[in-house]
């Protein structure tokens, strides 16, 4: 019986993927009440049928954004490209300033600097790498406005509204997901090694039924009193031959929300998703 309902699961799951794949089908179902109260977008693509199965929000998915810690996909590109990062392993030594997370206050790697997005190592990458060689790489990604003007250890983050060290670097969801495509097809001119180093950090979790996720989160507060929320998540998800990049943001002002990390909400928003429609 058990090998019965196993066999059942394995071959709902194995259908489902195929009609992603048949043309003029495959679209991806989202629930209205997944964005309730929420300025979202949410965009997901088929990489293998190369073309948007979901796409949700209207104008808020052309709508620009700071990056914040989605910032660290293109950084690691970046700098493993340009040497500034070897492997995985690849350390940090941490200066000994206590900062807002625990995780942070101590030394760290490649590996923990994406999975913990501690903003230390982000600003000492940018800080040596430098804003000719950023610039150059962010062009060649066309990633948002590229604007890097707010400081080369700012300019992703939402920490100031105006000003220097105002959050410079914006980016809609449609330009992300530009961007995740290139970056997963592999189509910009950067080392076979970049690309495979950078998969491996962004690794997050086995799913049920087979899948793989990847992805980065990002959480800011935005507005003129930095009171309202923002959350991101970029996704790519694999399994039974079937690749699916999704990108999700939101903005809120729940002010019992205000602790809890946006970008987090931005993952669970996108796994309810996924598995609405069988795909987690």
């Amino acid at each position: 019986m058990k090998k019965f309902i196993l066999l059942v699961v394995g071959l709902s799951i194995l259908a489902g993927c195929a009609n992603f794949r048949k043309s003029g089908s495959g679209k991806l179902k989202v629930k209205e009440e997944i964005f309730r109260d929420l300025d979202a977008c949410f965009l997901a693509y088929d990489l293998n049928a190369d073309k948007i199965v979901a796409e949700r929000g209207g104008a808020n998915c052309t709508e620009r954004a700071p990056a914040t810690s989605t910032f660290k996909i293109p950084l690691a590109l970046i700098a493993f490209d340009s040497k500034h990062l070897s492997d995985e392993n690849s350390s940090f030594k941490w200066d000994g300033t206590k900062r807002s997370l625990a995780t942070w206050n101590q030394d760290q790697t490649a590996a923990t600097w994406m999975k913990d997005s501690v903003v230390w190592v982000s600003q000492a990458l940018t800080t040596d790498i430098g804003s000719e060689k950023l610039t150059e790489y962010l062009k060649m990604f066309n990633y948002g406005n590229q604007n890097m003007s707010g400081g080369l250890t700012s300019a992703w983050l939402t920490n100031k509204p105006k000003g220097p060290g105002a959050a410079t670097l914006l980016i809609s969801p449609r330009e992300q997901l530009e961007f995740m495509k290139g970056f997963w097809k592999q189509s910009f001119k950067l080392s076979p090694e970049a690309y495979k180093k950078t998969k491996a950090i962004t690794q997050l979790e086995s799913l049920p039924h087979g899948f793989f996720l990847s992805g980065k989160t990002g959480s800011g507060f935005i507005g003129d009193r930095g009171r309202t929320r923002l959350g991101w998540f970029l996704g790519h998800i694999e399994g039974h031959g079937f690749q699916l990049l999704t990108v999700l943001k939101f903005q809120d002002n729940d002010a019992q929300s205000l602790k809890r990390p946006a970008g987090e909400q931005a993952k669970e928003m996108t796994l309810r998703i996924l598995r609405s429609n069988g795909l987690q």
